[in-house]
């Protein structure tokens, strides 16, 4: 017999229902599992879908609110226009005279003035163009060529130039400094500066220099560290010494975090050969010694190598020098170490082979810039060209760029493009983290030593996938607009394929998820099936 509600049939003899309102059951019977059309399981949010999103797709969140499967795209390589930040200019060829100031998104770039003082002026880098702000004076006195570094933990600019240095804080495009700190210890002696980096995890600058007078030591390789406070300056208790070969030279440096060390690249020893160092630097220590241990020193080539750069790069996790060849016509190279976190046993260095940034012909170079793109995972070379089309003094500044695999450098060109076609000195390149451009400065010699700069976009692939936007796994496939339901944390996804049961898996910038963590990366969760994760799990 049919059982009624308000006259209404609701369930028939052949016990099918007529669902005409809102049932509430106390108690269930069965495992559920032939229910189907139900929401995701786990937790999950709905919004709009920017781009059409495949069914198990990890998804980010965009800054607008809407979601897209993680993708990547391709970008052509461009140039902005010249930017002259100071009508003459006075740049080192050997120094980091630019850095950028996380905290504030700016750059900053030091150089010396008509009469020899040194300047610092301010940039703000918007799409392909740069506004500077007005010069700052630095010091009223004439000094060697300044360097440049910005410690993220204080919020501090600081330049160094001789035995005298200054703590300054950036607002707007403008830098106020606090009072000149002298570190007394080299007050005469000279001191040639020729980098300053930031050790990330002893929160200390490390200034690279060498005192051009005073034996034993004068023209050998020296650093000491810098405590940053606020505009309070204090150097370490002595400097080290890191070769007393011979006189060294074109000192580039650049700090590893993977390993917690530093290395410097150098012009030394009695055949003026290319040199590597790694030092490791504790900072508690600073008070009552020098602080550094300097472990492994050998040639990183066996030619006279000048205008040395060194850049770090963040996804293989090895440095890249760029030099001039002085034994092959000054031909621009380059080259891969590698510093491995084993031990401190002498040869835990290693070097790849040579590769020439400029292939075609044959490339004489006075001034490089290196700098890592981690964007599109690209090493960029901003160098002169003293022998364009194979014509002797025929100059252009050129920007090559090439991928890090291993111990090799695949060049995307034989040669370069041009930037600008002329004479330059004192080429300085940074990377801008929040345009995601590099930033090129020089001296331009054909207008008069002007300071320029260039805004660089890298060729390569882009994602739109960071390290803090990944959102979960699209529960279905969507159109562009539709409204999606993407799968978040404590979810379990079941439209994978190939996955390891038991390990994380993490997204990656095309899309994949794998075992393996690249950059950027989001971890996804842990597999329970070959085709199934728990999201976060």
């Amino acid at each position: 017999m049919a059982i009624k509600i308000s006259g209404t049939s609701v369930i028939f003899d052949n016990r099918n229902i007529d669902n005409v309102g809102v049932f509430t059951a106390t108690s269930f019977v069965g495992d559920g599992s032939n229910l189907s059309n139900l929401p995701a399981s786990g937790g999950s949010i709905t919004a709009t879908a920017s781009g059409a999103i495949s069914n198990g797709d990890p998804v980010v969140i965009n800054t607008d609110g809407t979601v897209s499967g993680v993708s990547t795209s391709g970008q052509d390589e461009s140039f902005g226009s010249a930017v002259e930040w100071r009508d003459y200019a006075v740049t080192g060829d050997q120094q980091r005279q630019i850095a950028y100031d996380t905290t504030n998104n700016k750059i900053a770039i030091v150089y010396k003035n008509s009469s020899n003082y040194p300047e610092i002026v301010i940039g703000t880098v918007s799409g392909s163009s740069i506004t500077f702000g007005t010069p700052v004076a630095v010091l009223s006195e004439a000094t060697p060529h300044p360097v440049v570094c910005y410690d993220p933990d204080e919020d501090r600019m600081v330049v160094l130039m001789n035995h005298k240095c200054k703590s300054g804080q950036i607002s707007g495009n403008s830098i106020t400094f606090g009072s000149t700190q002298e570190w007394s210890d080299y007050s005469s002696r000279g001191v040639q500066p020729y980098d300053a980096i930031y050790d990330t995890d002893q929160k200390k600058i490390i200034y690279v220099f060498r005192p051009n007078s005073g034996n034993p030591d004068q023209y050998k390789g020296h650093s000491v560290a810098v405590d940053v406070d606020g505009d309070t300056l204090t150097f370490g208790y002595e400097a080290r010494t890191w070769d007393t070969s011979a006189t060294v030279d074109y000192a580039t440096a650049v700090y590893l975090p993977h390993v917690s060390r530093h290395i410097i690249c150098y012009e030394g020893g009695s055949d003026e050969h290319g040199q590597v160092v790694v030092g490791a630097l504790d900072g508690s220590a600073i008070a009552a010694a020098h602080g550094f241990t300097y472990e492994s020193k050998r040639e990183f080539d066996n030619v006279k190598a000048m205008f040395n750069r060194v850049a770090y790069d963040s996804d293989s996790q090895k440095a890249i020098v760029a030099y001039s060849d002085d034994d092959a016509s000054r031909h621009v190279t380059a080259k891969v170490i590698d510093v491995v976190p084993s031990g401190r046993a002498a040869g835990y260095v290693s070097i790849g082979p040579r590769f020439r940034i400029k292939s075609t012909n044959s490339s004489t170079t006075d001034t490089i810039g290196c700098v890592y793109d981690p964007t599109v995972k690209k090493m960029v070379f901003i160098y002169q060209d003293n022998y364009h089309g194979g014509v002797s003094g025929t100059r252009r500044v050129k920007v090559n760029t090439a991928t890090v695999d291993g111990f090799n450098l695949t060049m995307d060109q034989t040669d370069g493009t041009i930037l600008y076609s002329g004479r330059a000195d004192g080429i300085n390149a940074v990377y801008d983290p929040d345009t995601k451009k590099v930033i090129t400065s020089f001296e331009d010699q054909d207008d008069s030593d002007a300071g320029d700069a260039y805004v660089i976009t890298t060729p390569g692939a882009t994602s739109n996938l960071t390290s803090t936007n990944f959102l979960g796994i699209s529960n279905a496939a969507y159109s562009d607009g539709d409204t999606a339901t993407i799968q978040t944390v404590g979810a379990q996804d079941d439209a994978q394929s190939g996955l390891t049961v038991g390990k994380k898996h993490y997204v990656n910038r095309d899309g994949s998820i794998s075992t393996t963590q690249e950059s950027p990366s989001a971890l996804v969760g842990i597999a329970n099936a070959s085709t199934k994760i728990i999201i976060g799990g």
